[in-house]
């Protein structure tokens, strides 16, 4: 590792004034980190932007370059593909009418969240 200053991804998030879960879930819907066995892993994505495996008085973390900051562009392929109503009616031939797409959607906008959210 070169002498650069890393930080945690925690730290990160406290550096850029936004709550952990936030900086996380930016982080995995970028493609940069995903979560295996309840531990946060870096993608090869992750790794090419700087990120690395650290290790401190609780085990093994991922961190960031001081002055990381987050691509503009997603680099995770399934993240620049929004479900919507439309699209999900098209792709499953299903009726247009809204009150009829509207529990799938949910459901899956369901599923994304969990994801997201490391369950």
């Amino acid at each position: 590792m070169s002498d650069d200053k890393r930080l945690s991804t925690t730290q990160l998030a406290k550096l850029r004034g936004i709550a952990q879960e936030q900086m996380f879930g930016q982080l995995t819907t970028l493609g940069l980190i995903e979560k295996q066995d309840d531990k946060w892993q870096l993608t090869d994505a992750g790794a090419a932007a700087g990120g690395v495996y650290l290790t401190g008085k609780y085990g093994q973390y991922v961190a960031w370059p001081e002055g990381f900051q987050l691509p503009t562009v997603a680099t995770k392929p399934e993240a620049a593909k929004l479900l919507t109503s439309h699209s999900a009616g098209a792709t499953f031939r299903a009726p247009r009418q809204q009150n009829e797409l509207h529990p799938i959607r949910t459901r899956l906008d369901q599923k994304r969240l969990e994801r997201l959210a490391g369950h």
